[in-house]
């Protein structure tokens, strides 16, 4: 039986013992440690490995949230389960790929359950490896490919105003682990063909895919830099503007998310998400998710959400 190690931040020590008592009743769990704030959770975990961190929200340095992000940038980030006494934070708790949210008082039925998922989800991560590193063999032998590949049209529901906070994919009790905006995209013209990494649009209305750029422009520090896009592990949005991430800082771009979709080769870029284009060399693992999604393990250990309307195109193109 493979052992668990569980972290538990949280200012209330009521709250830590109860939380404690009752994962210390799991047969596979092992509560390696607590801080009674953010702060002091970052100084421990720093040298502490843990399986997954229970992390309230609302605490008296630095909150849950702040914490989750700080060990996300750092690539440092375990399984997340908030355990907080205020459900309003549920969707802000998902932006930072937390794994489940759990509230206050603690449900001794709802604790395991969630502590299935995590046995599920660690159980996924460590079954996949060897079948990950076929994949990866498969891609990097992978011959570029001519014709331009046809995917989904950009809007996948059909909705005329693009898309906007809209949530997927969905895990049980209709919290969603990813809710990122991004600027409309205009629907595909009849006719118009498309590729995994986007297409330029020419003055007939027909897409036609762009040359595959070498470098981008990205903003640091108030200078350009330019940066190899082998180098980019996988881009996101912000507002308007594309952010790429590339040793281990985001950086920004004078691009859209699609814009930059555009200038990149499409054998090696492909969209999973509305919100996110992956760099396919970087792929470690994939991780089943809900209804059909999957969340990609990047080699720096980075997240990449594949909602169910992107998977069969990320399928098709490593060949499963």
């Amino acid at each position: 039986m493979m052992i668990i190690r569980a972290f538990i931040v949280d200012d209330e020590a009521p709250s830590r013992r109860e939380l404690r008592f009752l994962l210390e009743k799991l047969p596979d769990c092992r509560v390696v440690g607590e801080a009674d704030g953010g702060e002091e959770a970052l100084e421990i975990l720093a040298d502490l490995p843990v399986d997954v961190l229970f992390l309230d929200i609302q605490m008296h340095d630095l909150d849950g949230l702040s914490v989750a992000r700080k060990l996300l940038e750092q690539n440092r980030l375990p399984l997340v389960v908030f355990a907080t006494a205020f459900d309003a934070y549920a969707l802000k708790a998902f932006e930072v790929r937390a794994l489940d949210y759990i509230l206050k008082p603690f449900d001794p039925e709802r604790l395991e359950a969630t502590w299935r998922r995590v046995r599920e989800r660690l159980a996924q991560r460590t079954g996949l490896e060897e079948h990950l590193a076929d994949l990866k063999a498969l891609l990097l032998s992978r011959e570029p490919v001519a014709a331009v590949q046809t995917r989904p049209d950009e809007l996948g529901d059909g909705s005329p105003g693009g898309y906007r906070g809209k949530a997927s994919p969905e895990p049980p009790g209709g919290l969603s682990p990813t809710w990122i905006e991004e600027p409309a995209v205009p629907p595909t013209e009849p006719g118009a063909s498309s590729g995994c990494a986007g297409n330029g649009i020419a003055g007939s209305g027909v897409h036609e895919r762009h040359r595959a750029f070498d470098r981008v422009a990205a903003n640091k520090e108030g200078k350009l830099l330019l940066v190899d896009v082998s180098k980019i592990l996988y881009a996101t949005v912000e507002g308007r503007k594309a952010l790429i991430k590339v040793d281990g800082e985001l950086l920004e771009l004078n691009l859209t998310l699609q814009e930059l979709e555009d200038r990149l080769d499409p054998d090696r870029f492909c969209r999973t998400h509305r919100a996110f284009l992956v760099n396919l060399s970087a792929l470690r693992e994939i991780v089943p998710w809900f209804n059909g999604a999957y969340n990609l393990i990047l080699h720096d250990k980075s997240e990449v959400p594949v909602s169910r309307h992107y998977a069969r195109q990320l399928k098709d193109l490593l060949g499963l």
